[in-house]
């Protein structure tokens, strides 16, 4: 699907992400956007595509709301969305998991934010940045890639992330790592689910670090990545082999 030169082009699901799923039958991205502007895509997962899911060049004022990215862009080396030369990005309730890498960001001019989203096992990096300006993301969880930010920019901010578990958690060029300032953390998101990739169930333990009020420095985050909690606090002890063979008699 191509559009070129369209304005105020909205896609929205009725039954939601768990409802409405586009699978391809091509290679090709699935929805292809040159030169446009005041773009809405909301509630779709996207699913199992070879290359790139949503493909934008040229274009501002995109919004993408409460979707899912799953095993996208592996068999042509591209990520699940794809930004080349575009500006006015607000991307926000998204899951992105299992992809290539989840978004990339190319020779972007301004105006992109990211927040409440939850990146998973993406298999080259979660989001990757190449000659940005003005981009921020904020509560989100990345975990799981071999980088989890990778790239370079100008005026780049990340506030109340929790990205953990990567090979490397930010490798961006002439940037800091901001773990323990802002609100960023590195700890287990604790989720419901002990894979929540296979099981598709993202949601938080009511103890996770990445809850409202449960931030570990008491910072006034708020929720952190896509789901809210979901189930109780998961508990661990310790026991024998006698024990666990007489759950089963």
């Amino acid at each position: 699907m191509r559009c070129n030169l369209k304005n105020s082009l909205v896609i929205n699901s009725e039954a939601g992400p768990g409802g409405t799923r586009i699978v391809p039958d091509t290679a090709a991205s699935f929805l292809s956007i040159t030169a446009c502007s005041i773009i809405a895509i909301d509630g779709i997962s996207f699913m199992d595509f070879p290359g790139r899911a949503l493909y934008f060049w040229g274009s501002s004022q995109i919004t993408i709301a409460n979707c899912n990215f799953l095993n996208n862009g592996h068999y042509y080396a591209k990520a699940a969305i794809f930004f080349e030369w575009c500006n006015g990005i607000d991307i926000h309730g998204c899951i992105l998991s299992g992809n290539k890498t989840g978004i990339y960001y190319g020779e972007m001019d301004s105006n992109i934010f990211n927040y409440n989203l939850t990146f998973l096992e993406n298999t080259a990096c979660a989001i990757n940045l190449l000659d940005v300006r003005d981009f921020r993301i904020d509560n989100s969880i990345i975990s799981g890639s071999p980088y989890g930010i990778i790239g370079y920019g100008i005026n780049i901010n990340v506030l109340c992330n929790n990205i953990f578990n990567n090979g490397e958690n930010y490798a961006i060029m002439d940037f800091p790592d901001p773990t323990g300032l802002d609100g960023n953390i590195s700890v287990d998101p604790q989720f419901c689910s002990i894979d929540p990739v296979a099981y598709n169930n993202y949601f938080l333990q009511g103890d996770s670090p990445c809850a409202p009020g449960n931030h570990p420095s008491g910072y006034p985050c708020g929720l952190i990545g896509c789901k809210p909690v979901g189930c109780a606090s998961v508990g661990i002890e310790k026991t024998d082999w006698s024990k666990v063979k007489q759950l089963f008699k």
